[in-house]
């Protein structure tokens, strides 16, 4: 895998802030913070119910990894745009913005099981979105360092 390729390092860096932002999301589940989890997301939109059972939820995981894998690709080329500093902060803001974005769309298409949330969801889920946004940013700046070296 060349990581001179900047597809590849966006790729990284949002399938490493995905992974980040699951291991989040199957704590605030276990300590019963949230209602849903991100993988339930994709399983709502693979599946078209919340997955049940061992294997569909590896998909929907599976799924919602290659989804941050995708958002680190766009925030790669997007960075690449820009200036190259403030990387944390761009990476906080992208991934408050995919969370409203998600939101959003969830409600304006009335996607079942995705459009009301208790608020302690919604406040674990946005900081999900800036733990993923934060590690997006972080990784992909290394990655970058790596490939001037």
């Amino acid at each position: 895998m060349n990581i001179r390729d900047r597809f590849t390092r966006g790729f990284l860096a949002g399938l490493a802030a995905g992974i980040v932002m699951n291991i989040f999301s199957f704590i605030s589940f276990a300590l019963n913070w949230v209602e849903i989890r991100f993988l339930d997301w994709a399983g709502v939109l693979i599946f078209g119910r919340q997955p049940v059972g061992a294997l569909e939820i590896a998909v929907s995981l599976a799924g919602q990894l290659f989804f941050t894998s995708l958002l680190g690709v766009f925030f790669a080329y997007l960075i690449s745009m820009t200036t190259s500093r403030g990387y944390i902060l761009k990476g906080l803001v992208y991934g408050l913005a995919v969370w409203f974005a998600s939101y959003a769309i969830s409600i304006l298409f009335r996607v079942p099981t995705l459009v009301r949330f208790r608020l302690d969801t919604v406040t674990s889920n946005i900081v999900g979105a800036l733990l993923f946004g934060l590690v997006l940013a972080v990784a992909l700046k290394w990655l970058d360092e790596q490939v001037k070296v």
